[in-house]
């Protein structure tokens, strides 16, 4: 995972103007928090090459809240689910926001 940590602070900083916080690593995801309290989760590739595309994804209004692990849990064909199964696996730097 630490060969991927400038990638994802690259594509997060372009996103997201306030400071960010690792908080922690799991299955090829970072997690972050701003300073304004708001979370995200970050996948990169295994291999990054080049620049790569964004992806973002929005969860649904029931996934509201504070747990991070609830991005989830909206079944198992919602993209991070996919991405933690290694179902799928774009070329792209995936971000997943936990809106509040």
């Amino acid at each position: 995972f630490p060969h991927n940590i400038a990638a994802q602070m690259a594509a997060l900083a372009a996103l997201y103007p306030a400071k960010l916080q690792k908080v922690a690593s799991f299955d090829r995801f970072g997690h972050y928090r701003l300073e304004t309290g708001e979370q995200l989760l970050v996948w990169t590739p295994i291999y990054p090459a080049g620049p790569l595309p964004l992806i973002i994804y929005l969860h649904g209004a029931s996934s509201r809240g504070d747990d991070i692990q609830q991005i989830f849990e909206k079944g198992p064909n919602c993209p991070p689910a996919l991405l933690r199964a290694g179902d799928i696996a774009p070329r792209a730097v995936v971000v997943a926001p936990l809106l509040a």
